[in-house]
């Protein structure tokens, strides 16, 4: 899912400022939260993806297929705050689940091909 690949119980033991890489991203749903130096050679934010859905997500895969890896932060965290649904996830939830699936499979395919 969307938090999955995060080693929440190594994370709780994890000392302050340290690093522990994640070396197996189990989705391609995975939208962890990012912390990154801007450098020119950053693939740029897929600014089509915006709304609900997708746009965290598909960046996360981008930056993998490029060779970035991610690594969790020791000692740190957030809290996300729950707000109420904005209007993209009100139309997006109206999708059939079939199309929301093709949805996510030609996020991947898109991405496939630019390898």
């Amino acid at each position: 899912g969307g938090h999955g690949s995060t080693r929440y119980i190594s994370w709780k033991d994890q000392k302050e400022g340290s690093y522990l890489d994640l070396p197996c991203i189990r989705s391609n749903r995975y939208e962890p939260y990012l912390a990154i130096r801007y450098c020119s050679e950053l693939p740029p934010f897929q600014e089509g993806f915006s709304g609900y859905g997708k746009n965290k997500m598909t960046w996360a895969m981008q930056l993998r297929r490029s060779g970035y890896q991610f690594s969790q932060l020791g000692e740190a965290f957030l809290v996300h705050y729950p707000h109420l649904d904005s209007k993209s996830r009100l139309e997006w939830n109206k999708k059939p689940k079939e199309l929301q699936k093709v949805d996510s499979t030609l996020v991947v395919d898109v991405l496939e091909s630019e390898k």
